[in-house]
């Protein structure tokens, strides 16, 4: 089921050109992953090949320019399995009777990810006291062009450190360009980074930190939580996630307040595990404000 679909072409008792009965019986298939966009080659039995000298072919990815290639060859150790990687797109690797993949051998193709470290705080979750935040808490991040209709080019959950405020994305669809980086959390409001988006840089290490200028967010769409050190947050309150703090929020709030629900739930916007007076206060006051998601 899509998004997590693999497309399978499968050469079965696949033989050479003019080879006629059953003197080659060569075995494979190519995987095509879509989520992850990996290619994985998987061999079969490769075993019978007729001409005793070996046959030679080419393994991997070629582009649409011939300095455009992934492949790998078997030229210096004559084995599969310690195969190396191709000089040149024209690389070959060498098939005989004697040497062959044996059956399960797996050639993987894949994007090398991106680490995006994504410096935030959830507003009620700060304790200016401890300078910490209450507790660690799983976020989202999405890539999102930078240009209309803004469309969102991959996506990651991570888990944001309560000491760093810090959480570490993997992304493997980014190719370089400036994207937008948007954070949502289960009861803050959609954050977008800076006007005009952010250089992204595929396979590297890359850091965006939120938190120490209101202008690192969309519209300054944050709230200073510290003074000193001098830190910003993005503002919590949106309970139901409609993208506005308002009075759905501040009644669903009051509503978990009156039962005293504890426990990890979205009305909890100060983690402490309990709904009470203190996360009322907070929608309230964001409400009033008019606290909703500014984006491009």
């Amino acid at each position: 089921m899509a998004p997590f679909r693999v497309h399978t072409i499968q050469f079965n008792n696949f033989r050479q050109y003019l080879i006629i009965g059953t003197d080659d019986n060569f075995n494979f298939q190519i995987k095509l992953f879509e989520t992850t966009g990996a290619i994985h080659v998987v061999y079969g039995n490769m075993k019978e090949i007729t001409n005793t000298g070996g046959i030679f072919g080419q393994v991997g990815l070629r582009g649409s320019v011939n300095t455009d290639f992934n492949n790998r060859t078997n030229s210096v150790s004559s084995n599969w399995d310690a195969s190396t990687a191709g000089t040149s797109n024209a690389a070959t690797s060498k098939l005989s009777s004697t040497i062959y993949p044996v059956s399960g051998t797996t050639y993987i193709w894949r994007n090398i990810p991106s680490t995006l470290n994504v410096k935030v705080i959830p507003e009620g979750y700060y304790n200016s006291s401890t300078n910490k935040l209450n507790k660690k808490d799983t976020i989202r991040a999405y890539l999102r062009n930078n240009t209309f209709p803004y469309n969102v080019v991959d996506s990651g959950t991570a888990v944001l450190d309560s000491v760093t405020f810090t959480a570490p994305f993997k992304f493997i669809n980014g190719t370089n360009g400036n994207y937008y980086i948007v954070i949502r959390h289960r009861n803050t409001i959609e954050t977008w980074s800076k006007a005009g988006g952010e250089t992204f840089t595929s396979a590297t290490v890359m850091n965006y930190d939120f938190t120490n200028l209101i202008t690192k967010a969309y519209g300054n769409n944050m709230i200073q939580v510290d003074a000193a050190p001098i830190r910003f947050a993005i503002y919590s309150g949106d309970q139901n996630q409609d993208g506005i703090i308002d009075a759905t929020d501040i009644s669903n709030i009051e509503n978990d307040a009156t039962i005293s629900l504890t426990g990890y739930n979205s009305s909890d916007l100060t983690g402490d595990d309990y709904v009470d007076g203190s996360d009322i206060s907070i929608v309230e006051n964001n409400s009033i404000l008019g606290i909703g998601v500014v984006s491009p």
